[in-house]
């Protein structure tokens, strides 16, 4: 996971493939962390962004930045159930049968065998997406 502080710039699109673009500039007081971002994520490769605007709760945008791996899992896999829940409600659907999409999802993508347990932040970023894409 790498952290960035960047400010918001401007929103274009839908381009012709229904497409947008959000721009962002970056200070020098990032220019390391930008450029070890450059060096580690090739054009085309997908990411999950998480904004949080640092002007507003200052604090736990800090306690996010400093966030341990483990805590940072236990916070997507609430948000997974979260997802899920909110899709059951919207959508009327069953939350089992959400689920079971989802892992059947994830075992094809081979993030996971068995559990969702198993799951690292690679494969939680891809179960939240789905669950945005699918639903």
């Amino acid at each position: 996971m790498q952290i960035l502080g960047v400010q918001f710039n401007k929103q274009s699109g839908p381009d012709a493939v229904s497409q947008h673009k959000l721009e962002f500039t970056i200070d020098e007081s990032q220019k390391e962390g930008l450029y070890n971002f450059c060096k580690t994520v090739k054009k085309g490769t997908e990411l999950l962004l998480l904004i949080f605007e640092t002007n507003v709760e200052e604090a736990e945008v800090k306690e996010l930045v400093s966030e341990d791996p483990e805590k940072t899992k236990e916070r997507l896999f609430k948000r997974i159930h979260a997802m899920i829940n909110d899709i059951a409600r919207d959508k009327k659907l069953k939350s089992k049968d959400i689920k079971d999409s989802l892992k059947e999802f994830l075992k094809t993508k081979k993030y996971l065998v068995d559990s969702t347990k198993e799951l690292d932040l690679r494969g939680l970023s891809a179960a939240i997406y789905y669950l945005q894409t699918e639903y």
